[in-house]
């Protein structure tokens, strides 16, 4: 392996009976012992990982395609290195972390697929329980939490990979499809209902509420009035005063009870997520000021607002504005479940786009501002402080007015020529090429995305799924156990397939669930692992002259975790053998790529080492030049 002898390595590979000779072996590597394949991936040795986890077994090797199976899952301790991730991976983990060895991952997975079914083992520990130390070994070094389990889950390492290869295989989709029909679409849809009740009650308190308009007036004709006198107001009116609605307080107060509990939940996920809260920071900020809104909306500022229900003015502004942040919430929930919410993540990725060419061309944006406010305020009112940030979005899209503004009675107004010139320097610089750059970056993102959309769909339900399970694995357990015994009764299932309300891509009774004992060894080095107990020392393993260490050592302590996975019964299922076969213009392509790799490489070197030569004995006759001279 360090020396890339790939013949050797294929004579071995070639057949099971000369594999079976070298599958066992292990390399000490800092006094940390790894098998073949994981210390060929901890060289980044493409060709030579590729030429491990494409060794065909054959079906009636059962025992050694057991064993086969068993080196490509090895669960082992991380690497030694500097830079190594902390937590005991197995050989599809260092892949996915590895970014050479990211597009070989479709290999290692057709692996679990035969033509009895599919193996979820290599991507899954437990399928739909919840994650505790006893079941689960991803994300494990001292100690065992749900985040590092949720941040070092397969999938989640798939989704932080980005390829698209690895997105379309098969057993990826199939694990994800098999966690929604068990617990994913249940805690979805009752997510959804939670949150379309919470947006169905703002809404009708927002639009219930009286308003002034009942007494003939309006929120812009009494701007002037206190809110206690606005109340009192409309209260005493002689015509139709304002009564008492003792089913609007409860709502009200319904409201402003499950806001509270929803802002608590979100500084919470602040002080616990931190970083992570902050990069999905746009749309965690809809969720705020739905919040801080439905709050401010739902509070009684005193006891005549409390009987009869209305709000003051600022309230009711606030209110106004929240239902766009209420409605727009309800489109974050549905785009992560439901077919039809690609198109919701579209939006979101072009917004989100926009956003962020704001941010990059803010400062051309603070100077038209203060510009237009020292040039304009004077000629219009639309100019003068917070009126000119709307003003300038109108005009943004094309609306100047410019007759109107600066040619009353088709003449000039005197003065008004550096106004115009700045009129005719935003057309230009913000309406022609801002517009320009922004419809291209939209029609990219469009585009991209159109491509991908599925793949961004699928990253999306892995986030939600996992997320179920890291921090309501009991609920999803038991959600789990119950749609497992319900999709064994035949009657109930023929029901629900004439109904048709979520048709099942993949039929749970053919789902097999299987427990794995793994063995979590823990390395003696304290600095590292502390022990556990229960345990069992290992017997010692006398390694050949092959490998690094050829003497007998102690290889530590394990424990044994009982991992509950999934095997799907599928007779339709057939290995892809392309992925193996790779073409005979591919491979020349790519040996054509690497030998001029290396020759620009080569040549770069060559060039770097003459130059040097050429710049030392441009020195050395410069100091014979200067000694001459001296003498």
């Amino acid at each position: 392996i360090d020396q890339e002898q790939l013949d050797i390595l294929t004579f071995f590979v070639s057949q099971p009976k000369r594999f079976a000779y070298i599958i066992h072996l292990l390399v000490n590597v800092n006094g940390r012992y790894f098998n073949l394949l994981e210390y060929a991936i901890l060289l980044k040795k493409k060709d030579i990982v590729r030429l491990f986890i494409s060794v065909r077994i054959p079906i009636e090797q059962y025992n050694f395609r057991y064993q086969y199976k068993q080196f490509l899952k090895h669960y082992n301790e991380p690497f030694a290195q500097n830079n190594a991730s902390p937590f005991y991976q197995t050989p599809i983990q260092r892949m996915l972390t590895t970014p050479e060895c990211v597009p070989l991952v479709p290999l290692i997975l057709e692996q679990f697929v035969s033509n009895h079914g599919i193996d979820l083992s290599i991507v899954d520990d437990c399928l739909y329980a919840r994650p505790t130390k006893m079941r689960c070994i991803f994300g494990r070094t001292k100690h065992f939490s749900t985040d590092n389990w949720l941040q070092q889950h397969p999938l989640t390492l798939i989704a932080k990979a980005d390829c698209k290869d690895v997105y379309d295989h098969r057993l990826v989709r199939l694990c994800v499809d098999l966690k929604f029909n068990l617990f994913g679409n249940f805690l979805y849809l009752l997510i959804l209902c939670c949150q379309s009740t919470y947006v169905a009650l703002y809404t009708g308190i927002a639009l219930g509420s009286p308003t002034p308009s009942d007494q003939g007036t309006n929120y812009y004709q009494m701007v002037n009035y206190s809110c206690y006198d606005l109340c009192i107001t409309l209260a005493n009116d002689p015509n139709n005063p304002a009564t008492d609605n003792s089913a609007l307080r409860a709502l009200r107060l319904i409201l402003l009870v499950l806001s509270g509990f929803a802002l608590l939940k979100e500084l919470f996920q602040i002080l616990t997520q931190r970083e992570k809260y902050f990069r999905r920071f746009y749309i965690n900020l809809i969720e705020l000021h739905m919040y801080v809104s439905a709050i401010i909306y739902s509070v009684d500022v005193n006891e005549c607002t409390r009987q009869t229900g209305i709000r003051c003015s600022a309230q009711w502004m606030a209110g106004g504005i929240g239902l766009l942040s209420v409605w727009t919430s309800l489109l974050l929930v549905v785009m992560n479940g439901i077919k039809f919410g690609k198109h919701g993540l579209l939006f979101i990725t072009v917004f989100v786009t926009f956003l962020k060419f704001i941010a990059v061309y803010f400062m051309i944006w603070i100077g038209y501002i203060l510009a237009f406010y020292m040039l304009c305020k004077d000629i219009l009112e639309q100019f003068r402080f917070f009126n000119f940030i709307p003003k300038l979005l109108v005009m943004f899209i094309g609306e100047y007015d410019l007759g109107g503004t600066f040619f009353p009675n088709n003449k000039l107004m005197p003065g008004a020529e550096g106004a115009l010139i700045l009129y005719s320097a935003y057309i230009f610089t913000m309406f022609i090429v801002m517009m320009n750059i922004m419809g291209g970056l939209a029609v990219a993102d469009v585009k991209e995305y159109r491509l991908n959309a599925k793949r961004e769909h699928l990253r999306a339900r892995i986030g939600v799924v996992l997320g179920f399970q890291a921090r309501l694995g009991g609920f999803c357990e038991t959600v789990g156990t119950i749609i497992r015994q319900l999709s064994r009764n035949l009657r109930f299932m023929s029901v629900w397939e004439k109904l048709n309300l979520i048709p099942l891509k993949y039929h749970l009774r053919r789902l097999e669930i299987r427990s794995n004992p793994i063995n979590i060894p823990h390395n003696l080095n304290p600095t590292y692992f502390s022990s556990l107990t229960p345990l069992t020392r290992r017997d010692g393993v006398t390694l050949p002259q092959s490998v690094s260490s050829t003497s007998t050592a102690t290889m530590g302590v394990f424990e044994q975790v009982y991992t509950e996975t999934g095997y799907y019964y599928h007779h339709d299922t057939t290995r892809d053998e392309s992925l193996f076969n790779e073409e005979e213009n591919t491979r020349l392509i790519r040996k054509t790529e690497e030998i001029r790799d290396v020759i620009e490489e080569s040549g770069t070197r060559t060039y770097n080492e003459m130059r040097k030569m050429a710049l030392s004995l441009q020195n050395e006759l410069e100091d014979i030049k200067r000694r001459l001279t001296q003498q």
